[in-house]
This record gives C-alpha cells, structure tokens and sequence, in this order.
C-alpha cells in the first residue's frame, strides 16, 4: 500500500478533514495521489529534498525517492529527524504553511551546512499536506570562504529560527507558536496519554497597568514566568512548554510528571507568588494568581479551542470560589 493510501486511512487525529476546510482554502493547489507524484518527481530534478508531510503528526507521507509501490509505514519517519532535533522544530514552516494556507520558506541549518526550504500547502485526494522542497543555499559556499566567516551565519540562523517565536517580554513563547504546534502536540498526547496543561492568570493586571503603568506590568508579569520556571527546573525543554497566552496569562505543557503531581505543583503557585508582592516606586503591588489544570493526554480533548474552553471554565470557577 502506498503512504499516501495508508494515510488517508489513518488520518484521525490532528487536523480534521471536513468539507468546509476544503472550501475555505480554494486557493491551495489540489492533486490526486498520482498527480502529487508527478510533481514531487519533477521537482526532484532541481531540489536536494522533495517530501510530502503532515506537519500535525511531524510525519513524511512520501519522499520523492520512494518508489510507487512502497508499502514503508508513514509512521516511521518524523520529518524532524533530518535537522537534527528530537521535536517539532520551533520555527516550523510547514505548519505555518499549513495554518495560513500559504507558502512559507525559511534558512536552516545541519551540522556546517545551511539549507533553504520552502513549505506549499497542498490539498491530495481532499487531504490537507505541505510539500516541502530544500536545497543547499549554494552562495555560503561562494560568500563565505572561512570557516569563521561562515560559522557566523549559521549561529544568526540559529538564533532566528529559535527566538523568531518568543515573547519579548518574558522569552516565553508567543501565540503563533502555539497555534503552530498544538496539532502535534495534540495527536502526541492522545498516543502517549501523558500530557499535562495549565493556564495561569495574574490577577488585576489591567488595573495595575492603568493606575502605576507598564514598567510596573512588567515586572509582575517577569516574576511569575521566572516562578514559573523554578517551579519546573528539575525538568528540560524537552516536554516542557511555557506559553504567553495572553498579556495576563500564561499556558504550561508538561509531559512527564503524572497528573496529580503536576496539579501540586501548579497548585502552589498562588501560596509561591503571595510572599513575592512587588514593590514600585515604594508602593506594594498585589501579585495575586488563578490556576486551572487539564489532562490533555487523558480527557476528551480533541482540538485547541476545546482545550481553552476547558482551561477557561476551570479558571472562572477557581475564581468565583475566590469572591
């Protein structure tokens, strides 16, 4: 069976298929299986990579390589591996591409090589895909003639590609890439049923914001992200996400402590931040948190938005058995 074939099998989880996608993304280039085939074989003529991937699931459909009657499991392949990383790449183009129905592209970079790839959405049999195409960007090669000289430029790489989605403020990231990982992230928890979530408010920001300014904001909103993060310092990035939600509120993805433990500890961060209340220009700050948890591995949690519904119910009844 090809890849293509099996996929549309096994495409249950991630982004659904409905009719009203397909219709409110008219611009994306439709293919049958054999059409896409052709293209990927065309384009293989000029480009190192050619490879159809679901970027919800991280996995590759088909490589240009494969053969027709390739029976190789979808499954098998995380379209991550090629650079290097154990995740879904936080610049990710392919789900960018995905997201906004439009072609993306970006610079990467494994080992001293940098590669250029470009993300085109695509529709094949009414299924939404991204074909990815990478070529090494030959003018390092031409430009940069020293190693240091080169080096340079993959370490600017780097730094784009991991800052380009965090919050200014905090270093936490940003909403956009939240929306551009939580498919995947998703369709890991329901395989791996251990995923934890949370959302954290700061209460009265809005109020301090008006009445002391946003200097004063800030420095309420940094303490409870540096919290935050001892809270969690015996675990690494990996498994481990902190999200700016919103200009008051933060998301936490966990994946490797149990439910409960994770509760405890979202649990004691109103008794953490109560002794820390910020001091501004003499006067106190109040630093006053909600929490509300989920389990997404575990609960009937299938798309982002009934996630937050979830999270956001949690967080007004936390708050209303405060008053």
């Amino acid at each position: 069976m090809n890849n293509i074939d099996d996929y549309s099998k096994n495409n249950i989880d991630g982004y659904t298929i409905t009719k009203s996608y397909i219709n409110n993304n008219s611009d994306i280039d439709k293919y049958t299986k054999d059409e896409i085939i052709n293209e990927m074989n065309i384009l293989a003529r000029s480009f190192d990579i050619v490879r159809l991937v679901s970027p919800c699931k991280c996995h590759i459909i088909r490589n240009a390589s494969d053969s027709d009657s390739s029976d190789t499991s979808f499954t098998t392949s995380n379209c991550y591996d090629v650079w290097n990383v154990p995740y879904q790449c936080v610049n990710c183009t392919s789900a960018r591409a995905l997201l906004t129905s439009q072609t993306q592209s970006k610079l990467d970079t494994v080992d001293n090589d940098v590669f250029q790839i470009t993300s085109r959405p695509v529709l094949v049999d009414g299924i939404p895909l991204v074909l990815e195409i990478v070529r090494h960007f030959s003018y390092t090669y031409n430009r940069y003639s020293s190693f240091s000289a080169k080096q340079k430029l993959i370490n600017i790489i780097k730094t784009l590609n991991s800052q380009l989605l965090l919050d200014k403020e905090t270093q936490a990231y940003n909403r956009d890439y939240l929306a551009e990982h939580l498919p995947n992230l998703l369709y890991t928890a329901k395989k791996t049923h251990q995923s934890n979530t949370a959302l954290i408010h700061i209460q009265h920001l809005y109020d301090i914001t008006q009445s002391e300014g946003s200097m004063a904001a800030s420095g309420i909103i940094c303490s409870l992200y540096s919290l935050l993060k001892q809270l969690f310092s015996d675990e690494t990035d990996i498994g481990l996400i902190f999200v700016r939600y919103s200009p008051d509120t933060f998301f936490v993805l966990e994946s490797k402590l149990d439910y409960k433990n994770f509760c405890r500890r979202i649990e004691s961060l109103p008794d953490k931040a109560m002794p820390k209340h910020l001091l501004f220009n003499n006067k106190r700050l109040p630093f006053d948190i909600n929490i509300a948890c989920a389990d997404l591995g575990n609960e009937n949690i299938n798309t982002e938005s009934e996630l937050f519904d979830i999270l956001k119910t949690r967080l007004e009844d936390t708050q209303n058995i405060q008053k």
